[in-house]
C-alpha cells in the first residue's frame, strides 16, 4: 500500500520507529510522497556549490539527497525523478530504499536529450514514494553490517 501525505505525516509523528525525513520541508510533501532536494557531487564525492546545475547533453551526474531518510520497519521507499525533468529528457538511476535504511540517498541522473537542462537543486528533484509492506521485515536493513554497508552513509 502506497502512503498518502496524511499517512506520511502520521508515520513521522509515531513514537516507536517513526519515519525520519531531516531536514523536513512541509512544502515538499505531495499527495503521494515527498520531493527531496539534491546536491551534485564531483568525482571525489564532494558537493558542487550552487542552487542550479546545468546537465549537458549525454552527461551523467552523481547526486545525493540533502535529506537524511530513516525508513521504519515494515516500510520501504521508491524513487522517481520528478516529471518536470523526465519530460525534458532526464533519466534517474535509482534503487529501492529498504526497510530500516538510515542515511542520505546517492543516485545518478543522465541527460538523454540534445539540450543542456538546468535542474534547481533546492526545488525537490527526486520524488520519494513510501509504501507499507505486507509485514515487518525479519532482518531490516542495517541489522547485518556485512551486507548493509550503506547504512548511515553521508
Amino acid at each position: 500500500m502506497f502512503l498518502s501525505d496524511k499517512d506520511i505525516k502520521e508515520l513521522m509523528k509515531r513514537k516507536d520507529d517513526p519515519l525520519g525525513i531531516k531536514p523536513y520541508n512541509e512544502a515538499r510533501l505531495t499527495p503521494n510522497g515527498y520531493d527531496m532536494a539534491v546536491e551534485v557531487l564531483d568525482k571525489d564525492g564532494n558537493p558542487i556549490p550552487g542552487t542550479t546545475y546545468e546537465i549537458k547533453p549525454n552527461e551523467l551526474i552523481k547526486v545525493r539527497t540533502v535529506e537524511t531518510i530513516e525508513t521504519p520497519n515494515g516500510h520501504m521507499g521508491l524513487m522517481l525523478l520528478r516529471s518536470r525533468y523526465t519530460r525534458q529528457g532526464l533519466m534517474g538511476l535509482f534503487a529501492v530504499i529498504d526497510s530500516g535504511f538510515k542515511g542520505v540517498i546517492k543516485a545518478s541522473i543522465k541527460n538523454l536529450s540534445g539540450d543542456t537542462i538546468p535542474i534547481k537543486l533546492d526545488d525537490g528533484v527526486i520524488h520519494l514514494i513510501l509504501a507499507r509492506m505486507s509485514s515487518d521485515s525479519e532482518t531490516p536493513y542495517g541489522t547485518d553490517s556485512s551486507k548493509h554497508h550503506w547504512q548511515n552513509q553521508k
